[in-house]
């Protein structure tokens, strides 16, 4: 019957779109692009790596910026649910998200670096920056963080108030898990520096808590050395438990 069939002939319908409308697309256009993008993403790395700067006083003045937000919030009688004001396009996720009807809170200054102390072996960044651009900052140093998603656009905040993992989660867990300290705006304005020993209620409940329990400002991070080449060695495992394990 016609009504059974229409399923199958929507999807050779778009199996052909993708095969030859697409690919073409790709060719034609996109992937002659792909080296002014590489240029444009280098050049921008560079220009981010030109202009750090540590300022820890600078980002209390950012910190303070979200508490007045929040603070307004609360005196107009929270009126409207809370929500950071990043938009659904400038994120990595695949729904759309309509914050009309919320109240907005900025948080778009955070995305840089606090403060990196090579004496104790950390470093505070802030939740907007990218992984892309600690990696430039750390690796031309000689550090790193234990979990650095591969994915360059994920942000900080991201991978530790949302699901970020990598490789190296093996031996050092989640990000958050990997992380010595949280700084969080709570929903009465309050700044909250939260680790294993302070709040460490808190602590443990921010990984995978996606901004529920307050605005993440920053993180503290323990620093790894990183050098040019790693050495690895391959084991061949059979099928057997034992050698597996």
């Amino acid at each position: 019957p016609r009504s059974t069939l229409f399923p199958y002939t929507t999807l050779f319908r778009s199996l052909w779109f993708a095969r030859y409308v697409l690919a073409s697309l790709f060719i034609l256009f996109l992937l002659p692009l792909s080296p002014f993008y590489r240029l444009h993403d280098g050049l921008t790395y560079l220009w981010f790596q030109s202009r750090f700067v540590s300022n820890p006083e600078e980002h209390r003045r950012k910190v303070a910026y979200v508490q007045d937000q929040v603070r307004a919030w609360n005196a107009g009688g929270r009126k409207k649910r809370m929500c950071s004001a990043r938009q659904a396009w400038n994120t990595a996720t695949v729904h759309s998200i309509d914050k009309s009807n919320l109240s907005q809170i900025n948080l778009a200054g955070l995305n840089n670096v606090v403060e990196i102390d090579e004496g104790a072996k950390t470093v505070t960044l802030e939740p907007g920056l990218m992984m892309g651009q600690v990696t430039t900052i750390l690796i031309a140093r000689g550090w790193t963080i234990p979990v650095i998603p591969e994915i360059e656009v994920l942000t900080v905040g991201g991978v530790i108030c949302g699901a970020g993992l990598e490789s190296s989660s093996v031996r050092w867990g989640m990000p958050a898990a990997a992380a010595l300290e949280f700084e969080v705006v709570t929903a009465n304005g309050d700044v909250v520096h939260c680790s294993k020993d302070n709040h460490p209620d808190l602590f443990y409940s921010i990984g995978w808590s996606h901004g529920t329990l307050g605005f993440l400002t920053a993180v503290k991070f323990p620093l790894l050395p990183s050098k040019k080449y790693v050495r690895l060695e391959y084991h061949v495992a059979q099928r057997d438990r034992k050698s597996v394990v």
